[in-house]
């Protein structure tokens, strides 16, 4: 049953990720459309929390899966 709870878990974070991602690309898009240097900076910004939040992502994610293998090597 731990097994699904984290399977269940990895889909929340992966979808919750996900919706952030596609919000922050759609608040860069309106800034890049702006054509000036204050809209490319704040684009640049915009993509710059994506990064971070794209490698916590995956190293929550990570996490959560070395811990479902562990159980599957002790036996």
């Amino acid at each position: 049953m731990e097994f699904r709870e984290r399977l269940k878990r990895i889909q929340k974070c992966t979808i919750l990720f996900v919706s952030i991602i596609i919000i922050l690309g759609i608040i860069a898009a309106q800034f890049f459309r702006l054509k000036t240097p204050a809209g490319m900076i704040v684009t640049v910004i915009i993509a710059i929390i994506g990064v971070i939040l794209l490698i916590f992502f995956v190293l929550h994610v990570y996490k959560d899966l070395c811990e479902i293998e562990k159980p599957k090597k002790e036996e």
